[in-house]
């Protein structure tokens, strides 16, 4: 296989961008050819030969065959149907987009034109699933299983974001953690339960319209899903996802923390206690 063949285009050069295209740089069949971002800024710090005069010049550089789409969320639709009518796949940062008619637009890329396209969800390729998809197969033991999602958060934007501090902190360009950090946790509910599904959700709000709090109940797939969420102000990130089931009390029971199996002798219940929220180490 040719570096050649597996050839990208970096669309949106800020803090994600960088990182993928640092750890990307590791693989010799994955070379990049071209970057696109409207700011002279972020472009400056790209080797001027992969600085593309336009979206449309990046797309159709020499040896680019797949793009990866890392600009804000407002200019995801207009890369994407750029890449896609070339025929190009496409690796999408999520938030897709920030309305229902670009999300609707979105969907008919993905199903009708040439092509591939994916969301980036990391977990989706870290251990994280895996470990999650042991515990629920063969922990339980046919025991009724529980999931909740519990995040707290000093700020946000969280200190490395502060580069895209303008539109993270505004949720009519894309930004707020929901979007952001609680879509992680949601989708790895959505691959425990294969549906997803909520019968009440509470939002507290700032002055700007950003989620504040969360608090949500629902089901992903037959398990009960509670959902808590909160800018802490003064406590580092804690972001977590659980898998309870309810044991005889007494019972010794095993638990996961994600890298050891020890035994919980006091609660006498199973749980996957701390799956904390880090992108996977190849964008480290």
């Amino acid at each position: 296989m040719s570096d050649v063949s597996f050839g990208w285009a970096l669309v949106g050069a800020g803090i994600m961008g960088q990182r993928m295209a640092r750890q990307l740089g590791n693989e010799p069949a994955l070379r990049l050819r071209s970057v696109w971002d409207p700011s002279p800024a972020a472009m400056s710090a790209w080797p001027a030969e992969m600085q593309a005069s336009s979206l449309e010049a990046a797309l159709e550089a020499p040896g680019v065959r797949w793009v990866y789409v890392a600009s804000p969320p407002t200019a995801h639709l207009a890369a994407v149907q750029a890449a896609r009518l070339r025929g190009l796949p496409v690796f999408c940062e999520k938030p897709l987009a920030t309305s229902m008619p670009d999300i609707e637009a979105m969907s008919v890329l993905a199903s009708h034109a040439p092509g591939s396209m994916a969301v980036n969800f990391p977990f989706a390729y870290s251990p994280v699933w895996p470990r999650l998809a042991q515990a629920r197969d063969h922990l339980g033991q046919g025991e009724a299983m529980a999931v909740s999602i519990r995040l707290r958060m000093k700020a946000w934007p969280r200190p490395w974001q502060q580069g895209a501090h303008g539109w993270l902190s505004e949720p009519g360009l894309g930004g707020g953690y929901a979007r952001e950090v609680l879509s992680h946790f949601l989708f790895l509910a959505l691959r425990l339960g294969g549906t997803l599904a909520f019968t009440h959700w509470t939002n507290r709000h700032d002055p700007r319209g950003m989620e504040t709090q969360i608090s949500a109940q629902g089901a992903c797939g037959r398990s009960p899903l509670t959902v808590d969420t909160a800018l802490a102000g003064e406590a580092d990130d804690d972001n977590q996802l659980r898998l309870d089931w309810p044991a005889t009390p007494g019972r010794t029971r095993p638990w996961w923390t994600g890298e050891t199996l020890s035994t919980d002798r006091g609660a006498a219940r199973r749980s996957i206690p701390r799956w904390r929220s880090h992108l996977p180490c190849w964008l480290g």
